[in-house]
């Protein structure tokens, strides 16, 4: 009992030990920057939102995970792509890796990949060989540079994040949010001539996520609420699939 007590403060003296160094550093950080550079309220109001994010994408990269995923469907539109300097799949891609490593360092439990993900060596070395027939060699590296990168990251870093049941949650609720956020993005369009489509104008884009929120809200989120609560999400259901039966007679033009 006196050992389980032991470890249990030291945990706890841990954690606090942690999120004072994570105060320490945003409180300088935002000293430093109020005096370095001319903030006005606007600016401070995004700089502290800029903070809170990246903290929390650092903290919990599963978040980060969630959205990279579904990256690519929305840092087409200019309004999103011009929040930030650099390409928003690698900015992701960054506080992924970073998180990993934090996990690491602070023990976070991991999954064991398992011997059958190594069979997309085969798929990784067909890319790879593309590159000897591609018309423009720089072009062709560049895309396989993304591929390995893209792809890789999203194949592994499940295994480096998702290892508790909390972690898994969050990310399906982020990502359930976000993917909400897309397709109600969407509805600005019902009325007229253009196509459904996400913010980076990709139709069957709009159908996979969809898809994917219609099976969380009905695997995920509807089988621990109550009649009444489900009665709620019916509308959001029907919606979704209203908009899939639109996007399958329609076709992809």
């Amino acid at each position: 009992m006196y050992l389980e007590n032991e470890i249990s403060l030291r945990m706890k003296v841990g954690a606090s030990s942690l999120w004072s160094i994570a105060i320490l550093v945003a409180s300088v950080a935002a000293g430093f920057s109020f005096l370095a550079f001319d903030l006005t309220a606007r600016r401070s109001a995004l700089f502290c939102l800029a903070v809170l994010l990246g903290t929390s994408l650092l903290l919990y990269p599963e978040l980060a995970l969630a959205l990279y995923v579904v990256v690519g469907d929305v840092k087409g539109d200019d309004r999103v792509a011009a929040l930030l300097p650099w390409d928003m799949t690698l900015a992701l891609g960054g506080f992924l890796v970073a998180g990993i490593i934090l996990n690491l360092l602070r023990k976070k439990p991991m999954i064991a990949m398992p011997s059958v993900y190594f069979l997309f060596i085969p798929l990784l070395v067909i890319m790879v060989a593309s590159l000897t027939y591609t018309p423009i060699f720089d072009a062709g590296l560049e895309k396989t540079g993304r591929f390995l990168s893209v792809t890789g990251i999203v194949i592994v870093a499940p295994f480096f994040v998702l290892g508790t049941p909390q972690a898994m949650k969050r990310f399906l609720y982020g990502f359930a949010i976000v993917a909400l956020a897309i397709c109600g993005y969407s509805l600005g369009a019902l009325g007229g001539s253009e196509r459904l489509v996400t913010p980076s104008s990709n139709t069957i884009g709009l159908g996979h996520i969809a898809c994917c929120l219609i099976l969380i809200i009905l695997f995920g989120v509807m089988p621990h609420l109550r009649f009444l609560q489900r009665m709620l999400l019916y509308p959001i259901l029907a919606s979704r699939l209203c908009r899939l039966s639109g996007q399958v007679h329609a076709g992809p033009w």
